[in-house]
């Protein structure tokens, strides 16, 4: 019937829409890992630390962890509490103090004028305005600069940051602190060259604290993610209804005959990835959160509501074909 045909439709559409959404980097789950960086920073930005470095290796988490713990800084301290994110992915190789500022400056979304007529002080004094006031209009004056890709930083650029750092806390009484982000190879290497070139004032500023980030680690960490996927909504095509959860909209019958839920299939999924670390000879003790979420977006696409082939549940053969499809094992980084 068409009116069968339409509804069909609607649900491929609601099943599409909710992937995408949970693909979006506006979408994130916490993991253990996630939860131990937060509390690292939040002790680390309230007891006054200039700065530590961040590692983990690719595919990790590391940049939905900084949303998440963005995020949560914002619940905990206001909307207003300054924290500025910078990726250096587009990061030049040939960086002056004034492109420096300017790129600061671009990240926090102020306009520079004709950049050709204005100093690298004048930069510099814009960025260190915006922290000084935006931390000001806190109780805390207290401000957060993660920088991600850092290893892409050159060596006057740890200069011109303690620059900031200096002028924030002596002349407005503000607490700035900078946290390095990369993988271990890269932020290691870094902190080695500082080391044995003694540049001390580096080192001691930034390097000294340091947390090593990584994925999923037991079964019950992944049953945490499964039980936090369990209170997802689908993101609806009208007129499905807008307080569905993803069981109930992909596996509609498990759903209906037995409340079926993805913290109970946690062992299965645990038992899965092992089987495909085994068949590949991965070493790593932990998962890639990435290609967690892509196997479980994988299952949702392969055998849910809107698929060709929709399945009663998951079992444990599907989701290895699932973690399979993302590439783990075939495509894994070494650092």
């Amino acid at each position: 019937m068409i009116t069968d045909s339409i509804y069909n439709d609607q649900k491929a559409t609601t099943a599409a829409i909710t992937i995408s959404y949970m693909q979006s980097a506006g979408f994130h789950i916490a993991t253990n890992s996630i939860f131990e960086l937060l509390y690292k920073i939040n002790g680390w930005m309230l007891s006054g630390v200039c700065g530590a470095m961040i590692y983990g290796r690719s595919r990790i988490g590391k940049t939905s962890a900084i949303a998440y713990i963005v995020d949560a800084l914002h619940v905990r301290y206001g909307e207003n509490f300054p924290i500025l994110v910078w990726s250096l992915t587009e990061h030049g190789s040939k960086v002056t103090d004034k492109s420096f500022y300017a790129g600061i400056l671009n990240v926090l979304g102020i306009d520079i004028g004709k950049y050709n007529r204005i100093t690298a002080l004048e930069l510099k004094i814009k960025v260190i305005n915006y922290f000084a006031i935006k931390a000001a209009e806190t109780p805390f004056n207290k401000a957060i600069m993660i920088i991600d890709e850092a290893y892409k930083l050159d060596e006057a650029e740890y200069y011109w940051l303690m620059d900031i750092y200096n002028t924030l806390r002596l002349q407005h009484q503000i607490q700035l602190s900078i946290f390095f982000v990369g993988t271990p190879r890269e932020m290691i290497c870094t902190r080695d060259s500082f080391i044995l070139q003694k540049k001390d004032q580096i080192v001691e500023r930034f390097f000294i604290n340091e947390y090593r980030f990584s994925g999923i680690k037991s079964c019950e960490e992944l049953a945490y993610c499964l039980s936090e996927l369990d209170k997802t909504k689908v993101h609806e095509a009208l007129p499905i209804d807008s307080n569905v959860g993803l069981v109930e909209f992909f596996f509609p019958y498990a759903y209906v005959d037995s409340k079926a839920t993805f913290l109970s299939i946690a062992e299965e999924y645990w038992e899965a990835f092992n089987e495909v670390k085994f068949k590949y000879a991965i070493n790593f003790d932990d998962i890639p959160m990435q290609y967690f979420m892509q196997s479980f977006l994988q299952c949702l696409i392969s055998y849910g509501t809107g698929s060709l082939n929709p399945k009663y549940f998951l079992h444990k053969n599907d989701i290895t074909l699932a973690i399979e499809e993302t590439g783990y094992g075939r495509i894994n980084s070494d650092e």
